[in-house]
Order: C-alpha cells, then structure tokens, then sequence
C-alpha cells in the first residue's frame, strides 16, 4: 500500500479514536460536496466501517449550491453504482446569496450558514447521531490566521462539537490528513470529484485562499511547516499569552503607574 493511502486511513483512524468521534449503532451523515477532501473522507469511513470495532452506518448528503457549472450527475451514478444510502438536497444558495449585492459582500458567511442549517435538518430527519465533515489538517491550521488575522483571537475548528438542538454531533474525521493527501488519494481512486464552483473562490478574491497561498510559499523552504503549525494547536503554553485569564502568572503581577520626573 503506498505510504499516502496509509497515512490517509491511519490518521482517520486515530482521529477518531482521540476524539471519540463515533460511537455504537451511530448513523452517519456524510456530508459530500464533490469535492476530493470529501471523497477521501467517504472512503475512509466507508473502508473503516468493515473494520472498526464498534457498528455504524453511514447516509451520505449532497447539497446541490445551483452555483453555474456545479453538476451533480457523476456523482449521484457513483453512489448508485456503490449502493450508499443518499439524499441530493437543492438549494436555493446561488440565487438567495451571490446574486443579492448586500449578502453577496459576505457570501461565505451566508453560504455556510445555509449549508449548516440544511445539513442539520437531514440529520434530524433523517436520525442521524453525527455529521461527518470533510475539514483537513490544512483547513485547521488556515482557520488560526484567519482568526488571528480578521477576528483578533487565536482559535480554530473543533474536532467535535454539539450542534445547537443537541440532538446529534458535528465530527471532523479527517482532521489529521493533509490537503496533499486527499489530492493524490482522489486522484488515484478516480473519484468524480468536481469543484465547487463558488464564484468568489473562483475568483481567487477569499481570505481562505489568499492564506493558503501564504502558506504555500512557507512550506516551499520547509515541507514540514504546516505539521509544525498543526501540533502547536495542542501545544498551548499560557504562559506566554498576553490574555490574563489564563495567564496567572501574569495576572498576579501587581502594576504600577511609573513615574517620570520632568527634565
């Protein structure tokens, strides 16, 4: 087996296993948007599920964005083809979102938002228990400057996290996977993966894509930058944070107003 496809079902693996992301009898949302990140997570679930030590299911959701371009055919014959269990939901996003020029300005909020609550209804729907989506080890690392550099904090994704009615939850499985591996494992297994034709990513005009492309350059002088960045997400050293709620130490620290004489 060459060393990317071990790498992709070994990270999957202990993602799983260090977040407790699925438990037994869970049905799984698959959340597939086409795209190659999703499609390696399709597989590797789908490949664990023969294997793992405890029962689940999965039910695999397309939202169809209406976006120009994006076609769901290919994809639908190869789920067919598969027998999974799917649902193709359309949406309205396109037309409600970047054809209106005020939420056009922040389509990517609208956007997620819409797809979330989409999700979140076939979940319930449906009695799925988890909601599996395809986020990268890039993804997280991406979201930390975004945050830092937009927001003013320092956070990124969760690997798991209650969806707001609490009824089922949200779970990242190929969290420690690189974008590099998804795109040779796509390429190598043949899915029909497609674009999402967002045309603002399109573009080239998101934040995402302007710090991906920061990180690219990085990563050209040294191949283990992003590894790097990842690890330091679980390496928090408070003290030396500048934020005194978790700062003791420094929050301790009594101030004084220093006073200088007039030369």
């Amino acid at each position: 087996m060459s060393n990317f496809r071990y790498s992709l079902y070994r990270n999957v693996g202990l993602a799983i296993k260090h977040y407790n992301m699925i438990s037994e009898g869970d049905k799984i949302l698959v959340a597939l948007s086409g795209g190659k990140d999703s499609f390696a997570m399709l597989d590797s679930l789908t490949r664990l599920k023969l294997r793992a030590p405890v029962r689940f299911s999965i039910f695999v959701c397309v939202v169809n964005s209406g976006f120009p371009g994006y076609a769901v055919d290919n994809i639908e014959k190869w789920l067919t083809q598969r027998g999974y269990e799917y649902h193709i939901e359309k949406s309205d996003m396109y037309e409600s979102i970047f054809l209106d020029p005020v939420k056009a300005k922040d389509g990517c909020f609208y956007c997620s938002r819409q797809r979330r609550s989409i999700l979140y209804r076939l979940a319930e729907a449906n009695k799925c228990q988890k909601i599996a989506l395809g986020h990268h080890l890039d993804d997280f690392i991406e979201t930390v400057f975004m945050s830092m550099m937009y927001n003013g904090k320092i956070e990124t994704m969760l690997p798991v996290f209650e969806a707001g009615t609490k009824n089922f939850r949200v779970i990242r499985p190929i969290m420690y996977v690189s974008e590099e591996t998804t795109k040779k494992y796509c390429a190598k297994m043949e899915f029909p993966a497609i674009t999402c034709c967002c045309p603002q990513s399109c573009a080239g005009t998101l934040k995402r894509t302007k710090i991906k492309k920061m990180l690219l350059e990085y990563s050209k002088d040294d191949y283990k930058i992003k590894e790097t960045l990842f690890r330091s997400l679980s390496n928090f050293n408070a003290e030396y944070m500048l934020d005194l709620r978790y700062n003791k130490k420094l929050s301790e620290i009594k101030y004084e107003r220093i006073k200088v004489d007039k030369v």
